[in-house]
């Protein structure tokens, strides 16, 4: 019986597949490269889609007779080494084609129509300004130039032009006789860009078509211009695309693909931006005014949220750390059965106190009699903080507000707590309500004060900001230098 590792996971008719065939198949969820190489180190073939197999993941298979992609690219994937030992590639050439040409005809029209911003007028009841949208337009007899006219290519065309758009290609592999056969107009990428409605990229990331797209392809192109990407991410200069936003050289953008997924740590944030930093160490609001400068808004004034979690997940008999398992507790639970304390959350500005509600949960804890009490203590603990950070962070943005006047509204959320997806919705929802722009990190690094410390090192850096390490020892550093000291019991607010 041949061994099969999914990677992953794919879709439900790939196991029936696998079924059939009689294979012993399994699926692995962490790619972490010690358990990765041990799961696949004796298995026939591997089912893949985007995690990387590298050379050095590779060598450690002992059987391994086949590589199969359910996808269309391989970049991910070590072609050498496999060219190398004779070991074949499968990649399902045409099984996501349609799929992925219906989302760029959905993404042109969802920036044409300026739907996001439509959304968003309803659901704060704003019909005035929604009726008043006048910046719109159809794709009805626009000029849509496609590049790259592979099997996606075509079909993207063919949905082009029930529009009844003029559909050019830029293609430098495919004959004129063929786009044009296709109803299709063979245009040179240059005179393209520059009369070009629409723009759809279905071309391979190579040394010719990394950077394709810069500024300066940028500056040609109408201020009307749509461009979408759903190829791959490095065809697109990502900083010049946001400066080209920014300053409305182009319309709108939308990308299904980036140069790095997720996207890179450093994405462009101007200062000042309010910060939550939400972490075993920290609850606090900041007003981040530039690199290491820092006014704080509100702070805890007695346990951190990471904290509440870790305590209550201990109460709970749940192992360190406790705040991804309650995570997962709470969505078997009735979020309603326990009525949670929720202290100073109409007082005390943007500040924080959360040992009472730990308190609460002790004595809770002695009288449960079943896991169903446990989930249901969960999912209570878990609205519970929702709502307090909720309520605290709308405080905070009125303050950031006065301090700010015209200023962007960005509301940054950091630290490990931010990795918890419940806690991201509930604030993701207040920004669109405020109208801030919401940003967290990705998840996997909420929690990597390593990766977080070197970014903040790498900026000073470039600053020519350096420390003589003269500073002493301290058990809690205050980012904000001139806040008062708050920590303890007994603080009145």
């Amino acid at each position: 019986m041949k061994k099969i590792a999914i990677l992953g996971s794919m879709h439900s008719d790939g196991y029936k597949i696998f079924e059939a065939a009689g294979f012993d198949f399994f699926e692995v969820k962490d790619f972490k490269t010690e358990i990765l190489t041990k799961s696949i180190e004796h298995v026939d073939g591997i089912a893949i889609r985007t995690v990387k197999l590298n050379a050095d993941i590779l060598k450690k298979c002992k059987n391994l007779k086949i590589v199969a992609r359910h996808g269309v690219g391989y970049d991910n994937i070590d072609i050498n080494f496999l060219n190398e030992k004779k070991i074949p590639l499968a990649i399902t050439g045409t099984a996501n084609a349609i799929s992925v040409a219906e989302h760029v005809m959905t993404m042109f029209l969802y920036l044409s129509k300026r739907i996001n911003i439509a959304h968003k007028l309803v659901k704060n009841n704003d019909f005035d300004k929604r009726n008043s949208l006048t910046d719109f337009f159809e794709i009805f007899e626009k000029n849509i130039l496609i590049l790259g006219f592979g099997r996606i290519g075509k079909i993207v065309a063919k949905r082009c032009l029930g529009f009844d758009s003029k559909v050019y290609v830029y293609d430098p592999f495919v004959s004129k006789k063929i786009i044009e056969e296709n109803n299709c107009i063979s245009i040179d990428f240059k005179e393209g860009i520059k009369i070009a409605d629409f723009i759809t990229i279905h071309m391979p990331l190579n040394n010719k078509t990394t950077n394709l797209i810069t500024r300066k392809q940028f500056l040609k192109m109408k201020s009307n211009c749509i461009i979408v990407n759903t190829a791959r991410g490095g065809i697109i200069n990502e900083d010049d695309l946001i400066w080209a936003l920014e300053n409305k050289v182009i319309y709108g953008a939308g990308l299904d693909v980036y140069k790095y997924e997720p996207p890179k740590l450093n994405s462009k944030i101007n200062y000042p931006y309010l910060l939550l930093l939400i972490s075993g160490g920290h609850s606090q609001f900041l007003c981040v005014e530039g690199l290491g400068k820092y006014k704080r808004l509100g702070t805890t004034i007695d346990d951190a949220v990471g904290e509440a979690f870790d305590k209550t997940a201990k109460l709970l008999g749940i192992e360190f750390p406790g705040g991804p398992q309650i995570e997962i507790l709470a969505k078997k639970g009735d979020p309603t059965k326990f009525d949670l304390p929720k202290p100073i959350i109409n007082k005390g500005g943007c500040n924080l106190s959360l040992a009472g509600l730990k308190t609460a949960i002790l004595k809770i804890t002695k009288n449960i009699k079943n896991e169903k009490d446990k989930y249901d203590l969960a999912a209570s603990f878990q609205r519970t903080i929702e709502e307090i950070l909720y309520k605290k962070s709308k405080v905070a943005f009125e303050e950031f507000k006065n301090i700010n006047k015209d200023k962007e509204k960005t509301f940054v959320v950091a630290g490990g707590v931010a990795a918890n997806k419940k806690i991201r919705e509930v604030l993701t929802k207040l920004c669109n309500e405020e109208n801030f722009k919401a940003i967290f990190p990705p998840i996997n690094l909420c929690g990597d004060n390593a990766a977080m410390i070197a970014l903040v090192g790498l900026e000073k850096f470039k600053q020519n900001q350096f420390d003589d390490l003269s500073f002493p020892t301290k058990p809690r550093w205050q980012l904000d230098e001139n806040a008062t000291f708050l920590k303890g019991a007994g603080v009145k607010l």
